[in-house]
């Protein structure tokens, strides 16, 4: 197994949040230093302190909390909606409904997730760029599921989860991860008949195909050498 890298999934996810905030115009400081805070909650250290025009946020990211802390947010949380102009949220992660078992579908092949792959990059040529997004995610996620198993990781129903999983065992890095937050985000829209409002207009959606193309193969590649590895 590869080493952890240097930095953490949880930083990541802090990273993904200031960048939704910074989408929407606000002027974001993740982990702000003493002078940034207000002085209502100067000795609270909030994960994210985004200033808007009209509104500025405390921002809270977190795993599920436990009784104590749940209080001490909600006592934070207050002492924040006193003051006009200020919100405080807590950004939790997405919460899985079950797993694959209960959804009655399994694992695709190895072969299967490459003929998705050279499925979404014909889409490309032919002009259908969107079509190709989803295709190509579904050939990724598929690929980030044979990864999982090749190394023995704990199996994930949840996208968001799978990356995670991925990220902290150092088979995926931290611009790789960076980069799939995005077009995770526009192929959900996108699979939903919805256009999200965060997704930066400088995405290239051929550019976008590629890159999970290629990242998908790449864990392919690592995971058959995993398995020709790996004593019978």
């Amino acid at each position: 197994m590869s080493p952890q890298p240097s930095w953490s999934v949880a930083r990541a996810e802090l990273e993904r949040v200031a960048q939704d905030l910074r989408a929407k115009g606000y002027e974001v400081f993740v982990e702000p230093s003493a002078s940034e805070i207000p002085d209502f909650v100067r000795e609270y250290q909030p994960d994210i302190l985004a200033r808007g025009a009209t509104e500025s946020l405390i921002v809270e990211v977190k795993q599920p909390l436990s009784e104590s802390e749940r209080e001490r947010i909600r006592t934070i949380a207050r002492r924040i909606e006193g003051h006009p102009g200020w919100r405080f949220m807590l950004v939790a992660p997405e919460r899985t409904i079950g797993g694959s078992e209960s959804l009655g579908v399994r694992p695709i092949e190895k072969q299967q997730v490459l003929d998705w792959l050279s499925e979404a990059r014909a889409l490309v040529q032919s002009g259908h760029s969107r079509s190709a997004l989803i295709v190509a995610w579904a050939g990724l996620e598929a690929a980030m599921r044979v990864a999982v198993s090749a190394h023995s990781l704990s199996e994930q129903a949840d996208s968001w989860k799978l990356m995670r999983e991925l990220v902290s065992n150092g088979l995926l890095d931290r611009e790789s991860y960076l980069e799939l937050t995005d077009l995770f985000r526009l192929r959900s829209a996108l699979a939903h008949g919805m256009q999200p409002e965060t997704i930066p207009a400088s995405i290239d959606l051929d550019k976008g195909v590629e890159f999970m193309s290629k990242l998908a193969e790449q864990l392919i590649s690592e995971s058959l050498n995993v398995s020709k590895q790996t004593p019978a």
